[in-house]
């Protein structure tokens, strides 16, 4: 799809726009990270100082030139989350790149390649540490929430759960109460996603609301019984409260669930839980065949 020259009801991105130019960049730098500089350095030094081209750096120059092309033009660098489609031109002009400095403009090149080594690992260096910090850190997570809140990528507004991503990484960096509210917005957007659903009760349990936490995983099981995680929290919680009766319920759901789709059990619940779960239904059945018995 072309991007559109102007704003739509759904996403300001133009093919004109500030933010598009940001992105398109953006892009490039994750991508290829120093080779896209280099590239740009290559061009202008070759204007400045008219050099001619051989056929094999014209290839590489137009080659490269028609990948940027088509990413800038239409929709296919979707957004500050996923840059691997923008990958496709770095492949070109990082050749280009090799056999400009190494072939056609300096046939002595390694007379230099020592300045060109600690301008390439220098930079690399501090492109590597800005990426583990905006990763890894807590600080970071206001900037992805920004960077979802914000990014122009018609692809990530028009399909990407980002309420749910915000809130896992809120989650996992033990803010549940930051997390709590985008599962809430998850919620009413993806009232369908059973795995946001799932997350959204884990972190109530991580806040002590438990009663909640057990409400929403009985409606799961209730709404799609053929998904396992649920399962391993309630049979635990149920039987510690000497729920009989609600456990043997549960149980039952889980054993429909299991004969409807055995694999997916078999790799989210260990063995050795499924042994006892089953086990525990068995016991049910038999203490309800003897009642049976008793009464005739």
């Amino acid at each position: 799809m072309m991007l559109p020259l102007e704003p739509d009801k759904e996403s300001s991105l133009t093919m004109f726009s500030i933010a598009h130019y940001i992105e398109f960049i953006n892009s490039q730098l994750l991508a290829a990270g120093i080779a896209f500089l280099i590239w740009i350095v290559i061009i202008i030094f070759s204007l400045i100082h008219k050099l001619k081209y051989d056929a094999t750096l014209w290839f590489f120059l137009i080659s490269s030139s028609s990948f940027m092309g088509l990413m800038f033009v239409f929709v296919m660098a979707r957004g500050s989350g996923d840059w691997d489609i923008a990958a496709c031109a770095p492949i070109v002009y990082n050749l280009g790149n090799a056999y400009f400095l190494l072939v056609a403009y300096d046939k002595k090149w390694y007379k230099n390649i020592k300045y060109g080594l600690l301008m390439i690992g220098g930079f690399s260096v501090l492109h590597t540490s800005m990426w583990i910090f905006t990763n890894k850190t807590d600080a970071s997570i206001k900037w992805v929430e920004k960077a979802f809140e914000t990014d122009p990528a018609i692809f990530y507004k028009r399909t990407f759960n980002n309420e749910s991503m915000i809130g896992s990484a809120f989650m996992a960096n033990g803010l549940h109460d930051k997390a709590l509210g985008w599962y809430k917005k998850a919620l009413l957007k993806y009232p369908d996603d059973i795995r946001m659903e799932y997350n959204y009760a884990i972190n109530l349990l991580n806040m002590k609301k438990d009663e909640e936490a057990y409400t929403i995983f009985m409606e799961m099981i209730n709404k799609k019984p053929t998904y396992p995680m649920p399962y391993v929290y309630l049979i635990s919680h149920y039987y510690q409260i000497e729920d009989y009766d609600t456990l043997y319920q549960i149980l039952l759901l889980m054993e429909k669930g299991y004969n409807y789709n055995p694999e997916l059990f078999q790799s989210r619940i260990s063995k050795e839980k499924l042994d006892a779960y089953f086990g525990l239904l068995a016991d049910f059945k038999n203490q309800l065949g003897d009642i049976s018995v008793n009464q005739q």
